[in-house]
């Protein structure tokens, strides 16, 4: 992933993590971000020298990989990449089961 800070006028942090600084979060092409892009820095509650996000720093997480097989057919949009919707098909007298859900499988009817 990446992270790319501001300090409190704006400007360009270097990556470094200010006290007051805003920071935003992403990832890269396979993985989805869990938790808020935009965070702040700040010292910690006790007041230590430390320092800690605001909301807690996001982290980004592998996406699955959703394979064809030999009954089950895959369609998503945006070449399955994150927030991609996808639909799934069966072939033959294979129907979906459980239906509806984000992992499926194809068995007999």
């Amino acid at each position: 992933g990446y992270v790319n800070c501001k300090d409190a006028e704006g400007r360009l942090a270097n990556n470094r993590f200010l006290r007051g600084a805003e920071c935003v979060f992403g990832c890269n092409t396979g993985f989805a971000l869990k938790g808020s892009r935009r965070t702040v820095c700040r010292r910690t509650a006790t007041g230590e020298r430390r320092l800690s996000f605001l909301p807690k720093a996001p982290r980004c997480e592998k996406c699955t990989v959703i394979e064809e097989t030999k009954y089950l057919k895959v369609n998503c949009d945006k070449e399955n990449s994150v927030g991609s919707i996808c639909k799934f098909r069966c072939t033959g007298d294979k129907v979906l089961f459980p239906p509806r859900r984000t992992q499926t499988r194809c068995k007999r009817t």
